[in-house]
């Protein structure tokens, strides 16, 4: 691990002093092992406590009633006038944001709830795992019920229910999902012979359940009714956010008008650590206007388009922050694990290899009053305890060093702890969680949301009313016309809840972008400059969603050269269209899709490739084209291509993309979806490969331009494969 973090200037002082006899060396030797000592063991110290427990928020039964009546209007609104009118309008307003997004999440939450309904086991016997504290038994559910889309390990209860507890508790369920609410026998004592034990689904082999059971007289000789449930935290934690919207919070997320810009702002003198964004004029920009004083009457936005540098700009912001202001507080979230870390590493690698940020982090944890080490409080990523539990297998060693997973071990440090922190990282539910360890605000300065146009706004509310707005600065960044927040419902999703709040935020009139492409530039910096993909993949997606806005200006030197690729006809246009007039497939147990014959034309177009294929990525739509064309790979014996869906490769970028769109003979779906199609053409940096149906795609008008481009640079294909 690395330790020189905690070797403060006074350390370096006390040593200097010292003779340089051995007595002298031993000395300093066995003060650098008592740090790292301390280091280990009492950096968390303090363990995080509740403060605030948090309420269950189960739907209103007028909602279930509402969901046994396919959610039609007049069931939600029930007389309510606030309701009618947005039922009728979708428009939301300071006044009605509170109610309208309770009615959209128990929406949300019924939906999810409702397939749980389908696992429901009667009669189950259930047996000790050898050696093991966990419980096994068999899922006998119906072929049709894929229990792999419905049940999720590490995340999902499973509530083991005694026969005698089903028999005095069935008059109960008056709607399917109250089957999946907490039962008062789970608060008996375990004596209790209608006693509900409640463990963690810990994995399914097969159609064989582990949970874990912390219950040693757990009785294995009975039957029991089986029930699986998801724990909720996530909506819980939501619905909480809401009861923290104030009038003053709500007045931050609905902006009319920006009185700052007339204000004065800061110049702040900066030392930049990445030199390339001195040479953008909009990272650059972006950069000084949060560091010299983001708006304080609205949220700030980095737009980030494709390739933008958007990562690289908000990593730059957070340093500068944390050179110039040594009391700073910055939260940085974001509503995936990925997300959260793709900065944070970012971050460790530089403080650990910048040697102005090794001075610093050096110099600010010091001693404390009694004359000990401090830890280093300089940055932090907190990770879940679920996120422990699946495995940390591929997180980055250096990452590991800085995060509260310490010597293979799960630890929660309190709120004091993570409050001496000038950095600390966590998804979005994981600061729910750390809400409920305080009653009051949490100090931060600065919140930065990432990959905000895919975070639900009630899942950013959780971190805007964590703080008070008066005094924190909150930043988002992302790109609303990539793919945008993951809403299970569609009801929720067409009545709002599928919009981020950067994407709302972005509609009103303050941060409207004029006729000539300028904006306030206090409220927002919008990215231009791609510096990943060749011109003619950007021209692709420019045209298509970014009014040619971006400029292409990538080092052709650093791609991938052009001709050595035999299946590239027009060598100065990499993007080929391959057409492939499969047939579509679909699983016995899954909803999703396969397209054998567009499976055959991926695994011949990486046989014809001739490159490594680590540079290569498979992009589908589909998890089962995905999983079929993994099988096909690993039968020909081609590893390490990565292949995954479009929103696997959200963020990420390959030398080489080959899509497979797999809808063949009839409607397209989700396919033509433009932000999922965005991401799939913004992939690539040398060279795209789109293969699928033309007669079918270009139903849709991306695609029938795409189509058109690639004919006209002869680059469209056919008869690739006949069979």
């Amino acid at each position: 691990m690395q330790i020189y973090y905690a070797l403060s200037s006074r350390m370096n002082l006390i040593s200097e002093k010292m003779s340089k006899s051995h007595q002298g060396r031993k000395y300093k030797s066995l003060v650098l092992t008592f740090r790292v000592i301390v280091f280990l063991n009492n950096r968390f110290s303090e363990i995080f406590t509740i403060v605030e427990d948090l309420e269950y928020y189960y739907p209103t039964n007028e909602m279930k009633v509402a969901q046994g009546n396919r959610f039609e209007s007049e069931f939600l609104a029930q007389g309510d006038k606030v309701i009618e009118d947005y039922l009728s309008t979708t428009k939301l307003t300071v006044n009605n944001i509170v109610k309208i997004f309770r009615m959209l999440i128990q929406i949300e939450d019924l939906h999810t709830m409702l397939p749980y309904c389908s696992v429901y086991l009667e009669n189950v016997v259930v047996s000790n795992a050898t050696g093991t504290r966990f419980l096994k038994f068999n899922i006998n559910v119906p072929s049709h019920i894929n229990i792999d889309e419905i049940l999720n390990p590490i995340m999902d209860e499973v509530v083991f229910v005694p026969l005698m507890s089903r028999a005095l508790s069935q008059h109960e369920l008056n709607y399917p999902v109250d089957l999946l609410l907490q039962h008062p026998h789970e608060s008996l004592d375990s004596g209790v012979e209608v006693f509900r034990e409640v463990g963690i689904l810990d994995r399914l082999e097969g159609k064989t359940a582990y949970v874990e059971c912390s219950n040693p007289r757990f009785d294995v000789a009975k039957k029991y009714d089986i029930i699986f449930r998801s724990h909720r935290v996530h909506v819980r934690y939501q619905h909480r956010a809401l009861e923290l919207l104030n009038e003053v919070r709500r007045a931050y997320i609905f902006p009319n008008r920006n009185p700052y810009k007339k204000e004065f702002t800061k110049e702040v003198k900066l030392q930049i650590i990445n030199r390339q964004i001195s040479e953008n004029p909009e990272q650059l920009q972006a950069v000084k206007q949060i560091v010299g004083g983001a708006n304080p009457y609205a949220p700030y936005i980095v737009v980030g388009p494709p390739g933008t540098g958007k990562t690289t700009t908000i990593v730059e912001a957070i340093l500068q922050l944390y050179i110039t202001r040594p009391k700073c507080r910055i939260l940085i979230t974001a509503s995936t694990n990925s997300a959260c870390d793709t900065i944070a590493l970012k971050l460790c690698e530089l403080f650990e290899n910048n040697p102005l940020l090794r001075k610093l982090s050096s110099q600010r944890s010091g001693f404390n009053f009694m004359g000990r080490p401090k830890p280093p409080t300089h940055m932090l990523r907190v990770f879940s305890k679920s996120l422990c539990k699946k495995g940390m297998k591929n997180i980055s060693r250096i990452l590991l060093e800085h995060s509260n997973f310490c010597k293979r071990e799960y630890k929660s440090p309190s709120v004091n702890v993570l409050q001496n922190y000038n950095i600390i990282i966590v998804t979005l539910i994981t600061m729910g969680r750390l809400r409920t360890g305080t009653n009051v605000d949490w100090p931060f300065t600065h919140v930065f949301i990432d990959e905000a146009g895919a975070t639900m706004e009630t899942e950013a509310l959780i971190a805007i009313t964590s703080v008070n707005t008066k005094y924190c600065r909150v930043i988002l960044s992302g790109d609303t016309k990539q793919l945008g927040p993951v809403v299970m419902s569609p009801v929720a999703a067409e009545l709002g809840l599928k919009y981020s709040l950067m994407e709302r935020l972005l509609k009103r009139h303050c941060y409207a972008v004029n006729t000539d492409g300028t904006y306030d530039y206090t409220l927002q910096t919008r990215l231009r400059r791609n510096f990943r993909s060749h011109p003619a993949i950007v021209h692709i997606y420019n045209h298509l969603y970014y009014n040619h806005e971006l400029l292409a200006k990538v080092n052709l030197a650093n791609l991938l050269s052009l001709q050595n690729f035999s299946i590239l006809k027009n060598k100065n246009w990499p993007v080929i269209f391959m057409a492939v007039y499969g047939k579509l497939g679909k699983s016995s147990t899954s909803c999703s899709s396969f397209n054998q014959l567009e499976i055959n034309a991926v695994v011949w177009t990486i046989q014809h490739l001739k490159v490594k294929p680590s540079d290569i990525g498979v992009i589908s739509p589909y998890k089962l084209q995905c999983t079929y064309i993994k099988r096909n790979l690993n039968e020909k014996n081609i590893q390490g291509v990565e292949v995954g869906t479009v929103e696997l490769f959200q963020g990420r970028e390959k030398p080489i993309i080959i899509a497979s769109f797999v809808k063949s003979f009839c409607n397209l779906g989700f396919t033509a979806d433009p932000q999922r199609l965005n991401v799939v053409l913004s992939r690539a940096q040398s060279l795209l490969i789109l293969i699928g149906n033309p007669k079918t795609l270009q139903r849709s008008d991306d695609f029938e331009y795409i189509i058109q481009q690639c004919t006209y640079m002869d680059n469209f294909k056919t008869n690739v494969l006949t069979k």
